[in-house]
């Protein structure tokens, strides 16, 4: 089977002309682009790129290429080099591979009797032969037996202040000051934007799991860089993880994008963007003069 590096090399061959050994993982993608053709990376670029991606059958697919467009790709996007586009992609190969058993999912939820063993056969499978229970065995003997509900659980993403102030949103920060962005995965919300997580079949089996807390954002910091960070955590069933810190030094003005993403190996489990404004202290203090009590300003409280 063809990976999915082996396809975005075939579409960057046709895309810009580029052999693979004349460009790595740490290639813009404008450079590229610039390499081939005098027209603009944006919009023509951007454009030919992504159809080049959305016509491929590789990916026909994957839900990841159908939320792709160009605002990964602008200035301040979440996807600037050829790794990135690689990082981003890179669970759509993990999703071919359950094609197959999601198609069985859907044959057998249509026959009764067999649609409670088939959906608990998909979602606990993951590859783990000790984690699929053959679905000719009936599930209990015991027909009054009620299956466990699981907790509900939330992704919780929020940026707070050098103060420890949440900041409301939507996110409007000062360039030259310091934040903090949050990612968890709690059994409480703690604003409109948490949304509900749904714990699959192996983090429940599992006393703990180790997953993966990814970040891109262009001023994000990392030790000595800037735009990526990956953070292992330890998952638990029932209660997720505790907040994970990523430090924010935004230092030019403008609308910038912050991808956060919760994987298990390859697989991505949650993935969101928010989107970020940054201006200057003098003009952010005017605009929120001008707006509601409620505007958004630095280190405004929300807790």
């Amino acid at each position: 089977m063809e990976t999915v590096l082996d396809t975005l090399v075939r579409i960057a061959d046709r895309w810009c002309g580029l052999e693979p050994e004349s460009y790595g993982p740490s290639m813009q993608l404008r450079q590229m682009w610039a390499q081939h053709s005098t027209i603009p990376f944006d919009p023509i670029g951007i454009e030919e790129l992504l159809n080049s991606i959305h016509g491929e059958e590789t990916f026909a697919q994957c839900d990841l290429v159908r939320e792709l467009d160009r605002q990964y790709f602008v200035t301040n996007g979440g996807i600037q080099t050829f790794g990135d586009l690689c990082d981003y992609l890179a669970p759509c190969g993990t999703q071919l591979q359950v094609e197959d058993r999601q198609s069985e999912r859907d044959y057998f939820s249509t026959h009764e009797g067999h649609e409670a063993i088939a959906i608990e056969e998909f979602e606990g499978s993951w590859d783990t032969p000790e984690n699929v229970r053959d679905p000719s065995i009936p599930a209990s003997t015991n027909q009054e037996t009620v299956e466990e509900v699981s907790p509900l659980l939330y992704t919780n993403l929020w940026v707070d202040d050098a103060k420890k102030n949440q900041i409301a949103e939507p996110f409007k920060l000062c360039n030259g000051e310091t934040y903090c962005f949050y990612a968890a995965i709690e059994p409480w919300p703690i604003s409109e934007r948490s949304r509900p997580f749904l714990e699959i079949g192996i983090l429940k089996q599992r006393e703990k799991t180790t997953l993966t807390v990814e970040a891109i954002c262009p001023f994000l910091k990392e030790g000595d860089l800037f735009g990526y960070a990956r953070r292992a955590v330890d998952y638990y069933p029932g209660y997720g993880f505790d907040p994970e810190s990523f430090l924010l030094q935004p230092w030019t003005p403008g609308e910038y994008y912050l991808t956060v993403r919760v994987l298990l190996d390859r697989e991505t489990l949650y993935r969101e963007i928010l989107a970020i404004e940054v201006a200057n202290a003098e003009s952010l203090n005017t605009r929120l003069r001008t707006e509601e009590p409620t505007a958004f300003a630095t280190g405004a409280l929300v807790r």
